[in-house]
């Protein structure tokens, strides 16, 4: 712990130092990051692309060497918050090198895994590579219909994952993820109450949209429907989703449950209109690499060339429209500004709500 304030602190000092010298130009130094350290899963969970028919992960794994040439690129340009996410990132076999080093650099690190991947060594390991937090996927706090909607995965492997890491990495922050959709829009009170029985300290409320937009990419291109759609909520959803919100946060302040059901009751609304009220953060609080280097804001347009062969200042200069469609994205119509990146929400943001969510996040993260 002693090493780790001062890489930290180290880390603090080197964005600011980004922020007021300005070495990228008029880009400010991206303080999250999102690393798809592969696009392999052994879930086919009915709210993901993986899951649709056809579906192949479009890239293998990267070497060590590359993965770590992405972790130093990142920490390079000021990032604050790494995601190491997949796919199943703990099917990527370098998954711990990649969290060691980011930790090393003194980049906080959050992994989003289904859960049933996480032994005893699993979790120590976790333990001995300072993981900030891990975020366990359920999508219902009833386990039949949290495992009929997530094949592969299973509610007692989560509860299990959730278990292993309180007690074999007791420094790593415990997340519930739920995915919502029309199914489970009533249980979002219920789930808060579940991870907290689990020992879950966040809960992330994502709506099932931000999976639509996330494209299957062209192994499944083809497919003349998304199966998906019946899955999202829409606006008439919206009251009973709303009442579902409020009761949510409620319990998770009740129970002490750092919980973005009171964002979700501001942002929700323009999210089933297909519309946003604030500029996305795509490119400028966040930057995505996926599985293949590939680099940008979001998933949806990234560069031509690889972040495994090429530095970030050179593709942010040479590729920088694919950093610039924020303002006017009419593929991510749908999507809202905290799409990747635990923080990106807090920029630009005023007043009461934003103190909160800013109490929350600081909360969560220190």
């Amino acid at each position: 712990m002693l090493t780790r304030v001062p890489r930290v602190a180290a880390r603090l000092v080197h964005h600011l130092g980004l922020r007021l010298a300005g070495p990228l130009g008029a880009r400010k130094p991206l303080p999250c990051a999102v690393f798809q350290v592969t696009a392999a899963c052994d879930g086919r969970c009915t709210t993901c692309h993986v899951g649709l028919p056809g579906y192949r992960a479009p890239y293998p794994p990267p070497s060590l060497h590359a993965a770590l040439h992405v972790v130093r690129e990142l920490s390079r340009h000021g990032v604050l918050f790494l995601g190491v996410v997949g796919g199943e990132p703990l099917l990527y076999r370098h998954v711990m090198e990649v969290l060691g080093e980011a930790s090393h650099l003194g980049v906080q690190t959050n992994l989003n895994t289904h859960g049933g991947l996480v032994t005893p060594e699993v979790a120590r390991e976790l333990d001995r590579v300072r993981l900030g937090y891990a975020s366990v996927s359920l999508d219902s706090p009833d386990p039949v219909s949290n495992d009929r909607g997530r094949p592969g995965t299973t509610f007692a492997g989560a509860a299990r994952a959730l278990d292993l890491l309180r007690t074999h990495s007791p420094r790593t922050s415990l997340a519930v993820g739920m995915t919502v959709t029309r199914e489970n829009r009533s249980q979002l009170a219920d789930m808060v109450r579940t991870a907290a029985d689990l020992g879950a300290g966040f809960v992330k409320f994502q709506p099932m949209h931000l999976h639509l937009d996330q494209a299957p990419g062209a192994e499944t291109a083809g497919l003349p429907v998304d199966p998906r759609a019946g899955l999202v909520p829409d606006e008439q959803d919206w009251p009973a989703l709303q009442a579902e919100l409020v009761r949510a946060q409620r319990l998770a302040d009740a129970r002490g449950v750092v919980c973005n059901a009171r964002m979700l009751l501001q942002e929700f609304p323009a999210v089933l209109a297909g519309r946003r009220t604030l500029p996305c953060v795509a490119g400028r609080s966040v930057v995505y690499v996926d599985a293949g280097g590939r680099v940008g804001g979001c998933p949806q347009r990234l560069t031509r060339a690889s972040l495994f062969q090429r530095t970030l200042a050179e593709l942010l200069a040479d590729e920088a429209d694919v950093f610039r469609h924020a303002d006017g994205c009419a593929v991510l119509g749908s999507c809202y500004d905290t799409t990747y990146g635990e923080l990106s929400h807090l920029q630009g943001r005023r007043g009461s709500d934003h103190a909160r969510n800013v109490l929350d996040r600081a909360r969560f993260y220190v």
